[in-house]
């Protein structure tokens, strides 16, 4: 059942999953100046996906909302599949396409952050966590994706502390436990290892 018009252009056996993410990802490449690719450090030239207006840095996430949600849920899905078979560039890929059509959706900013992190951009990784917990503060698989993000950054205090703060609103999470505790045990190490040189 097809719900949407094709672009101008487009013909209608185009029209499908694959092809619209091909055409969100050129919007998106077009959007962000050229390359839409990783700069030196490893982070997504676009990091904030199709959602709402960061506005001045550290100031909340201001989402646009619900823009198409049965195309978000689908190139939700069409994310999901790929991030189980590993190809964690597509998932990225599908879930910039969901969060064009939907920027509310919590569990889709983790998931992409998972998926960033899989990749090793931990800096964008860090910063989808932080959109995640800003649009949902209780969805705790936020608070977890940002403290592996800082983790893996060296950043272990503040890996520790997103940890931490996931605790509170879930005391019973093992991966939060595991994580701060982890955090916590390669900061000690890190900072023994620096007094020794």
């Amino acid at each position: 059942m097809q719900v949407t018009t094709p672009d101008e252009g487009v013909s209608a056996g185009e029209w499908n999953s694959s092809g619209v993410q091909r055409r969100v990802q050129a919007k998106l490449r077009a959007m962000s100046g050229g390359a839409g690719g990783a700069d030196e450090e490893g982070t997504s030239a676009n990091t904030s996906g199709g959602g709402g207006d960061r506005g001045v840095k550290g100031e909340p996430y201001q989402p646009n909302g619900v823009n198409d949600a049965e195309a978000a849920a689908v190139s939700k899905r069409a994310g999901d599949e790929a991030f189980i078979k590993g190809n964690h560039a597509a998932a990225v890929t599908a879930y910039d396409a969901s969060l064009l059509a939907d920027d509310t959706n919590a569990k889709v900013w983790a998931n992409r952050a998972a998926a960033k992190h899989k990749l090793t951009q931990y800096r964008a990784a860090v910063d989808d966590a932080k959109t995640a917990r800003e649009v949902d503060s209780t969805y705790v698989k936020a608070w977890y994706r940002e403290g592996c993000a800082l983790t893996e950054m060296g950043d272990y205090e503040s890996a520790a502390l997103a940890f931490f703060e996931g605790m509170q609103i879930d005391g019973d999470s093992k991966d939060l436990k595991a994580g701060f505790d982890a955090a916590i045990a390669r900061g000690r190490a890190a900072h023994l290892d620096g007094a020794k040189k």
